[in-house]
């Protein structure tokens, strides 16, 4: 068995859309307001909920995104390093072109196996729940193992692009600026994790101290035949955490 880890530190935004039943939602709202468990963890954890990844925290062509990639037998590449060995690959590929006539995307290209998704709408029975978290400093430690050797050569990084599909789930994210915005130096290659020899493997969740959240519900409007955003009762949601947020680290909300 074969391991290595991968380290991800900078500011940025965890971003998921979630789609539920319209009375469960009701149900779970009012289980909230009962409970000392937050609306979040019963959203996600109900079997009715379709979740959706939007962003896990960093962004790929963010420059400010520091990384490090750690392979069991000791070697480490940063971000940089890694943009290199994928320009040199491309170098050899391309046969006679120079280096610097290789394209940015070219190279993210190459390091990375990107999804354009598509496909992502909530039916007319259900409600949406846009959730997002903006941090300015967090850290995700991932350990991946595998059951072979790894080369480097074999390791891309796992990635989605925000600006895909035109469904609901870009719709209301990327168009509305909550990712891909200029405060986020318009990055839009969303680090879900690494793909290992055609593998896809997530990272951790990164790990705060400090946040600022929104929740947004949409819901069907049939006057307007489409999704329209509920601000009332985006406003009237229950807390969506309780006590602890991710990795365990008590946090400070910011709204």
């Amino acid at each position: 068995m074969e391991s290595m880890q991968l380290v991800v530190e900078g500011g940025g935004i965890v971003c998921t859309v979630f789609f539920i039943d319209s009375n469960k939602f009701e149900e779970i709202c009012d289980e909230a307001r009962l409970t000392q468990v937050g609306l979040g963890g019963l959203i996600e954890n109900d079997a009715s909920t379709d979740k959706h990844i939007v962003s896990k925290g960093f962004f790929l062509d963010r420059e400010s995104t520091e990384l490090h990639l750690e392979l069991g037998n000791g070697s480490r590449f940063t971000k940089q390093d890694i943009f290199q060995l994928g320009k040199q690959r491309l170098v050899l590929e391309m046969g006679d072109m120079d280096s610097e006539d290789i394209l940015w995307h070219e190279v993210v290209e190459s390091i990375a196996t990107i999804d354009f998704p598509a496909g992502r709408s909530p039916d007319i029975s259900q409600v949406a729940i846009v959730y997002y978290e903006e941090f300015q400093h967090g850290i995700s430690e991932t350990e991946f193992s595998v059951a072979k050797k790894i080369e480097l050569e074999n390791i891309r990084f796992w990635c989605a692009h925000n600006d895909c599909d035109d469904d609901f789930v870009k719709v209301s994210t990327y168009d509305e600026t909550i990712v891909g915005s200029e405060e986020y130096d318009h990055a839009e290659i969303a680090l879900l994790g690494m793909n290992i020899d055609g593998k896809n493997m997530p990272t951790e969740l990164p790990i705060y101290e400090e946040y600022r959240s929104r929740a947004w519900v949409y819901s069907y409007d049939e006057a307007e035949d489409q999704f329209v955003m509920d601000y009332l009762q985006s406003k009237r949601l229950p807390e969506w955490k309780k006590g602890r947020a991710v990795g365990g680290v008590p946090l400070i909300q910011v709204i």
